[in-house]
C-alpha cells in the first residue's frame, strides 16, 4: 500500500542548492539555472575528459574541499542568504574528500540545518576509468551513504556498491534493498541502462514506506546522451529545494530528463541533453515526457479499462444514499457517485451495502446515467454499475483486471505528481484532482491545490482523460474553476446541505452549461 504523498501545490520561494562534485558540475549548473534557482558549488576534482575518455584525473586535497565548504557555510550565515534546502553530491574522488564532506554535513546538522541530501555515487566514467578510489568507495558506503535522503546509482554503480547481479527486475529490487540496508533513507536506480531494448526507460525507487517503478519513453535515436545522470540527481535536488516530497521530486526530475533527451542535440560525437526554456513555476511539464508509475514490474501489462463516453463529465455530485441518487437524477444530473459510509461507529452490513448498490444501479438503468460506486468494486461489478471510483490506497488492493474484464469504468483520486503518474499507468476512465480547496467532508493530509494548479493539470492532461476537480467546491468556486477548462467538478455539501438542493443543482448546472 502507498502512503499518502504530501505535496505542495505551488513551488515555494526558491531556497538554495549546494552542488558538490567534479566534471558534472557543468551539467548541474545548467539544470539549476534553467529552473531559476541559486546554487553554491564545491569542486572536488579536475578532470581532462571528452565524450570518449578520461585522460587525466586530479582529486583536490581534502583541505581545499574543506575550505570551499567552510566558505559556503559562512555565506549561509548572511542575513540575506537563501536557506540551504538541498545538497547534491557527485564525484568525490577519494576517502579524504568523502570524510571532509561527511564532516560538513554533520556540522550543518549540529547547527540545526537539515537540507535534503541527494548522493549520485560516481564511481567510474562511462569509458570505465575509475573516478573514486577503492578506499573512497568503502568510505562512501560506510560513512556517507547512511547520511543520504536519496541515493541515485545507475545500473553499474548499483552492482558495484552491492556486489550483486542486476540483470532482471527481481535482481534490481534485491540489490536496491541491499543498498537500503546501508542506512540510507531511499534509493533510486537510474535505469537508463536497464533493459535497453525496452520501449521505456525504467527507474526503480524504494524506501521503507514506498516502492515503485517509474517508466518514461525511451528515445532510441538519442541513445548516446551524456550527462543525464547528473541532470536527474540535480533536478531531484532542485525540486526538493522547492518543497516537493521526495517522490514528487523524482517524478518531476524524470520529466525533465525525458525532456532533455527528447530535445538532445549532437555535440562532439555524442548528444547533450537540452532543456530549452523551462518555467521554474511548473517545470514546463509536457504530457509526452510525463512518466508512468507502478508498484508492479515494469514488464506487467497495463489494464485496458473502458472509456467514459465524454471528456466533460459536468456537475458531479457525491452522495451517500440511493434516495439522493434518485432525487438528483430527477434534477437532470447525469454523472453521480454513490459513497456509502463504512467508517462510522455503526457501518452497514455487507448485505445492506449489496442491497443499496443494487438499488442505485436499478435507479440508473436505461437512463444514460453515469453511476460510479466509491470503493466497493466487487459489488459494483456484481450489479453492473457504470463505473467505480477508487482512492490511491484502494487502487493498490483492487483487482484492476477484474474491473477491466467487467467493462466498468474506473475513476482514480490523485493529490500529487506521484499519484497522477500512478493513475496514468492504470490508464483510468477519469482522473480526479484534489483537494482543490479545503474540505470538511473528511480528514485530508494534502495541501489544497487551488485554481492555479487546476490550470496546470488541464494544460498537462486535457484531451487525454476526463478531469474532475474535487474538494471544497461551492457555486462561486465552480464558476472560477469553469474558467480553467476543467471538464467536471465534484461536490458534496454544496448540493446535499443546501437549503434548496434543487435550486442549488440548477444554479451549478447553469454555470457549467453557460460557457
Amino acid at each position: 500500500m502507498i502512503n499518502p504523498v504530501i505535496s505542495v501545490s505551488q513551488p515555494q520561494a526558491a531556497a538554495s542548492v549546494l552542488l558538490i562534485g567534479g566534471a558534472g558540475l557543468q551539467a548541474d549548473w545548467r539544470v539549476v539555472h534553467a529552473l531559476g534557482m541559486h546554487a553554491y558549488s564545491v569542486t572536488t576534482a579536475v578532470t581532462a575528459q571528452n565524450n570518449t575518455e578520461v585522460s587525466e584525473l586530479g582529486v583536490l586535497p581534502a583541505w581545499q574541499v574543506t575550505a570551499q565548504l567552510e566558505s559556503v557555510m559562512q555565506a549561509l550565515k548572511q542575513a540575506d542568504a537563501q536557506p540551504l534546502a538541498a545538497i547534491k553530491m557527485g564525484m568525490l574522488g577519494d576517502e579524504l574528500v568523502v570524510a571532509a564532506v561527511c564532516d560538513a554535513v554533520l556540522r550543518l546538522r549540529e547547527q540545526g540545518q537539515s537540507p535534503r541530501i541527494i548522493i549520485d555515487p560516481v564511481i567510474a566514467a562511462s569509458s570505465g576509468t575509475r573516478l573514486l578510489t577503492e578506499a573512497g568507495e568503502q568510505a562512501l558506503r560506510e560513512q556517507l551513504l547512511p547520511l543520504a535522503d536519496v541515493i541515485t546509482p545507475n545500473l553499474n554503480e548499483l552492482a558495484q556498491l552491492t556486489s550483486l547481479p542486476v540483470s532482471s527486475v527481481s535482481e534490481v529490487e534485491t540489490a536496491v534493498n541491499a543498498l537500503l540496508d546501508t542506512g540510507a533513507t531511499s534509493v533510486l536506480l537510474k535505469g537508463g541502462h536497464f533493459n535497453p531494448e525496452s520501449a521505456t526507460s525504467s527507474d526503480y525507487f524504494a524506501s521503507d514506506s514506498l516502492r515503485f517503478w517509474l517508466m518514461g519513453t525511451r528515445w532510441p535515436e538519442r541513445a548516446n546522451v551524456r550527462g543525464t545522470g547528473c541532470l536527474f540527481a540535480t533536478a531531484i535536488a532542485c525540486a526538493s529545494a522547492q518543497g516537493y516530497s521526495v517522490a514528487d521530486a523524482i517524478v518531476l526530475a524524470k520529466t525533465l530528463v525525458s525532456r532533455g533527451i527528447r530535445q538532445a542535440v549532437p555535440v562532439a560525437g555524442a548528444y547533450q541533453a537540452c532543456l530549452g526554456d523551462v518555467s521554474p513555476d511548473d517545470w514546463s511539464v509536457d504530457y509526452q515526457d510525463f512518466p508512468l508509475m507502478t508498484p508492479q514490474s515494469p514488464e506487467a501489462p497495463r489494464p485496458e479499462l473502458a472509456r467514459c463516453d465524454t471528456l466533460r463529465l459536468g456537475i458531479y455530485p457525491v452522495v451517500d444514499s440511493v434516495d439522493w441518487v434518485e432525487k438528483l437524477i430527477d434534477c437532470g444530473i447525469t454523472t453521480i457517485q454513490l459513497r456509502l459510509k463504512t467508517d462510522t461507529d455503526n457501518p452497514p452490513s455487507e448485505q445492506a451495502l449489496d442491497t443499496q448498490i443494487q438499488q442505485a444501479v436499478s435507479v440508473c438503468k436505461d437512463r444514460n446515467i453515469r453511476l460510479f460506486i466509491n470503493d466497493h468494486w466487487q459489488l459494483a461489478i456484481k450489479h453492473g454499475a457504470y463505473g467505480i471510483h477508487l482512492g490511491q490506497e484502494d487502487l493498490y488492493e483492487a483487482d484492476l483486471q477484474a474491473i477491466a474484464n467487467a467493462g466498468c469504468r474506473l475513476g482514480v483520486s490523485t493529490h500529487s505528481y506521484t499519484e497522477v503518474a500512478r493513475a496514468l499507468w492504470v490508464n483510468p476512465s477519469y482522473i480526479a484532482l484534489g483537494p482543490i480547496y479545503a474540505t470538511t467532508s473528511k480528514a485530508m493530509p494534502w495541501v489544497p491545490q487551488g485554481a492555479a494548479a487546476v490550470e496546470r493539470w488541464v494544460e498537462l492532461l486535457d484531451g487525454e482523460y476526463p478531469l474532475v476537480a474535487i474538494g471544497g467546491i461551492n457555486l462561486a468556486r465552480a464558476q472560477a474553476l469553469r474558467a480553467t477548462g476543467i471538464g467536471s467538478v465534484a461536490m458534496i455539501s454544496a448540493i446535499t446541505k443546501a437549503p434548496d438542493y434543487q435550486a442549488a443543482t440548477a444554479e451549478l448546472q447553469a454555470v457549467w452549461d453557460s460557457q
